[in-house]
């Protein structure tokens, strides 16, 4: 809860950059080894979201594969 109630904020803080702007969709890309599991953090955030100043918030979630680089330029993946 608390990954998302800090997702949050930096939502807040850019559209406070921005004069004020109201945030309408976001974007969040998570990797496949970095332990957030999608649909609980969906969840979290549409509970924190739900009667707040960002309502009605919708978020886009791009899940990475895990990836890595060889010395010869071979691309590795989990999958």
């Amino acid at each position: 809860m608390s990954f998302a109630a800090a997702v949050l904020e930096s939502l807040r803080a850019e559209a406070a950059n921005h004069g004020g702007a109201r945030v309408a969709r976001a974007g969040l890309r998570t990797g496949e080894l970095s332990g957030v599991e999608p649909e609980s953090l969906r969840f979290c955030l549409e509970i924190l979201v739900a009667g707040s100043d960002l309502h009605p918030l919708a978020f886009d979630f791009e899940i990475c594969p895990w990836t890595r680089a060889a010395k010869a330029g071979i691309i590795l993946s989990a999958g």
